[in-house]
C-alpha cells in the first residue's frame, strides 16, 4: 500500500562506541525505503554514521521537518505505509502501534481507537515506533498523554529491541533475524464465523448431531480458496462460560466439523475460540476478554502463527461484533439471525458477498 505520504524519520537507538553498525543501518535503510521515508534522521550523542543526518538531540530537528514525523526504537514487521494513513485519516496528533499482551497490558482503546489507561492484565503495550505531529516533539517524553488526539493501532508483529548489544556478535545476529523476517513470505486468508455462517445457529450448537452445514457454504469456500491461501475459524463461545455446554463438548464438535470441511478439500489452517464472557456463571471463564470478538487477540494470534498479513485478508461474519476492531481487516456480513445496527457491507447470500469481494480484488 502507498500511503501517498512522505514522512522524515527518526531512528533513536542506544549505540555503543568500538562496535560496527554499518551491516544492521544498512538493513534498516532498505527496509524503510519501503515505506516511502523521506529523510532519515540518526538520534545519538555518540555515533555518526553516514547513510543518515546526525542529530545529538531533539533540538538539532531542522524547521523543514515533514509535519507528521515516524519516531523508530525497534524493527518490526508491519506495514508503515497503513499507519500512516491510518494516522492521517483520524488526524491524530499521536499514532501508536500497539501489541497485544495478555498479562502486564498497560492500554486499551475505544471503537475509535482511541487510547486510555488499562488497569487490569490484559491489555496492549507501544512496539517501539510511533507517528506523530510535529508540534509533538517538544512533548517526546510523554507521547502517551492519553487525550483524544492519541491513537492506538493494533499490530501483529515480530519486534527486535536493540538495547543491551554489547557484541558485535549481537548485531550480526539481529542483521541475518532482520533479512530473515523480510524475506519471509505471508500468506493472507479468510476468517470465518462459524455459527450462522458455517454451520445453521440454533443457538448454543454444540451435539455432533445438531451439525448442519449453511447452504451455499461450500461453493462459496471453494470459490475463494482460488484467491486466499486457507481459511481460519474464529468463534465466540459463550456457552462454555454460561455452562450451557462444557469446553471438550466445543472441542468435539469442533473437531467433527472441521474434519467435514477438510475432507471436502477445504483448507481449513486452523481455529480459535474465545471461552470467556463477562456474565458467565462457570468461575474459570467469567471475565472480560480481548479474544472475545470484536476485540482482536484472536486474529492477532492467529497472524502470528500462520504468518498471515492481516491487511490483505478479509473476515466473514452474521454480526456486527464480527467487525473486527482491526482497521486494516476488511468485514463482511451475511444477514442472518442477529440484527445488525451497522448496515455497511451487509449483504443477503453468499453470493453477493462473493460478487464484492471478486469485483474489489480484496485478495
Amino acid at each position: 500500500m502507498d500511503s501517498g505520504l512522505k514522512l522524515d524519520c527518526i531512528l533513536k537507538f542506544p549505540l555503543k562506541k568500538g562496535l560496527d553498525y554499518s551491516n544492521l543501518f544498512f538493513q534498516l535503510k532498505e527496509w524503510l525505503n519501503t515505506f516511502k521515508i523521506n529523510r532519515i534522521f540518526l538520534l545519538s550523542e555518540e555515533i555518526e554514521v553516514s547513510p543518515f543526518i546526525n542529530i545529538k538531540n531533539f533540538s538539532q530537528i531542522p524547521k523543514d521537518i515533514s509535519d507528521d514525523i515516524i519516531l523508530i526504537e525497534k524493527f518490526f514487521d508491519f506495514d508503515v505505509n497503513y499507519l500512516i494513513s491510518f494516522h492521517k485519516a483520524k488526524g491524530s496528533n499521536v499514532t501508536i502501534p500497539l501489541r497485544i499482551d495478555y498479562e502486564a497490558g498497560n492500554y486499551l482503546f475505544d471503537d475509535d481507537f482511541r487510547i486510555f489507561l488499562n488497569s487490569n492484565g490484559e491489555g496492549f503495550n507501544p512496539i517501539g515506533c510511533y507517528i506523530l505531529n510535529r508540534d509533538m516533539i517538544n512533548k517526546i517524553g510523554n507521547l502517551i498523554s492519553h487525550d483524544k488526539g492519541t491513537y492506538g493501532f493494533p499490530v501483529a508483529s515480530e519486534v527486535l529491541d536493540f538495547e543491551n548489544i554489547h557484541y558485535q556478535l549481537e548485531i550480526d545476529h539481529i542483521v541475518n533475524h532482520i533479512s530473515d523476517i523480510r524475506n519471509r513470505k505471508k500468506i493472507k486468508v479468510v476468517f470465518l464465523d462459524r455459527d450462522g455462517i458455517i454451520n445453521e445457529d440454533f443457538g448454543y450448537v454444540y451435539k455432533i448431531e445438531d451439525l448442519k452445514f449453511k447452504d451455499g457454504i461450500f461453493d462459496f469456500m471453494f470459490s475463494l480458496q482460488k484467491h486466499f491461501d486457507g481459511f481460519i475459524i474464529t468463534t465466540n463461545q459463550a456457552g462454555i462460560a454460561k455452562g450451557k455446554f462444557t469446553e471438550d463438548d466445543y472441542l468435539n464438535f469442533q473437531d467433527h466439523l472441521e474434519r467435514k470441511l477438510i475432507n471436502k478439500g477445504l483448507k481449513i489452517l486452523g481455529s480459535f475460540y474465545c471461552s470467556f464472557h463477562e456474565d458467565g456463571i462457570i468461575e474459570n471463564y467469567k471475565k472480560k476478554s480481548l479474544d472475545r470478538k470484536p476485540e482482536p487477540g484472536m486474529f492477532l494470534k492467529a497472524a502470528q502463527r500462520f504468518n498471515i498479513d492481516l491487511t490483505q485478508s478479509i473476515m466473514v461474519g452474521d454480526k456486527d461484533s464480527d467487525r473486527i476492531k482491526l482497521p486494516y481487516l476488511r468485514s463482511y456480513i451475511l444477514k442472518g439471525n442477529y440484527e445488525v445496527k451497522n448496515n455497511n457491507n451487509v449483504y443477503g447470500s453468499f453470493e453477493e458477498i462473493l460478487n464484492v469481494i471478486l469485483n474489489e480484488k480484496v485478495f
